[in-house]
């Protein structure tokens, strides 16, 4: 759901710290995140080419 690349999510999923984060808060996130894909209506920082950048 997070990408079109199944090795990103895979990625992302072994990455989460399972200590600080429950199940239910997981599925909140990437239910968020599908619907922020499917409308196009991500509320967060703009990434620009300026911010990735910033973040190399």
């Amino acid at each position: 759901m997070l990408s079109n690349d199944a090795g990103d999510t895979i990625a992302i999923i072994y990455d989460i710290d399972y200590s600080k984060i429950t199940m239910n808060e997981l599925v909140q996130y990437i239910a968020k995140q599908a619907r922020e894909q499917k409308h196009n209506d991500y509320e967060g920082v703009p990434i620009t080419p300026q911010v990735i950048t910033n973040l190399k």
